[in-house]
């Protein structure tokens, strides 16, 4: 069995012939209660913090990495590295909640060098001989679960604007850049650098495009196909949104 070490425990604390920390198997459980736990959350909480030898969490001694979590596991099931589930009961009031955040903050020095920087990173990398059937560098999902309050707007994901405040301005902001898909290799494959699936069950718009303020420069509808003479395709000009139309074998607008 491996070692576990306290937060912000220099390197070699906690180690030895003793696998748990003595902060966690010293535990008072009998007179636990009247820090909030009772002896059985108690031990269950030592029983969760023994790791074995197949999984470090704690402060990582390398001066570049302030946490680590590196298990090398034999999955002989569904695994997670991490899971984050916290449950929350909101009583009253109103309140902001996340399940993960974070933030890298770098003072950096004059005549010092930030190469890339970024808030999160993250790779799905697959070795080996076996077979990868679906692979995501990122996979999100907002969702309601037997909510019955005011109906709220949901988005799967939300850019924001970059924060500026007494700062040199950038010379570009882009919110989302897609690099070439096709660009891999000279193997044969199909590349998207974007795909928006149809819109179809719900009754209400469906827009796989909405470009622009309330009276959008690009429209693109989804739902179906469209009549024979008709687009699904809007743009403006001017003030006023077109429907690209077909009359015989020219395109035509008609107001929206």
């Amino acid at each position: 069995m491996g070692t576990l070490k306290l937060f912000g425990e220099p390197p070699g604390a906690g180690s030895g012939s003793v696998s748990d920390h003595a902060a966690l198997t010293n535990l008072d459980y009998a007179h636990s209660g009247h820090s909030g736990f009772v002896p059985s959350q108690g031990q269950a909480i030592v029983d969760t913090l023994r790791v074995n030898e197949r999984l470090a969490l704690g402060v990582d001694p390398s001066p570049s990495t302030g946490f680590a979590c590196r298990p090398t596991i034999s999955a002989a099931a569904d695994m997670k590295a991490m899971d984050l589930t916290p449950s929350i009961t909101l009583e009253s009031g109103t309140r902001q909640i996340w399940a993960l955040t974070g933030q890298a903050n770098a003072n950096i020095s004059p005549g010092a060098t930030v190469s890339l920087m970024s808030g999160l990173d993250f790779v799905a990398l697959a070795l080996g001989a076996g077979r990868v059937q679906l692979m995501y560098g990122i996979r999100i999902r907002a969702g309601l679960f037997v909510y019955t309050g005011d109906a709220p707007t949901i988005w799967g994901q939300l850019i924001r604007s970059p924060m500026l405040l007494l700062s040199t301005y950038p010379t570009r902001v882009i919110g989302l850049d897609i690099e070439n898909m096709g660009g891999i290799s000279a193997t044969s494959y199909e590349a998207i650098g974007l795909r928006i699936a149809d819109q179809t069950l719900t009754t209400g718009n469906k827009f796989l495009i909405e470009a622009g303020p309330a009276t959008p420069y690009l429209r693109l509808t989804g739902g179906g196909n469209p009549p024979a003479d008709k687009s699904n395709l809007y743009l403006k000009f001017g003030s006023t949104l077109y429907r690209v139309v077909k009359t015989g074998t020219s395109m035509t607008l008609e107001a929206a």
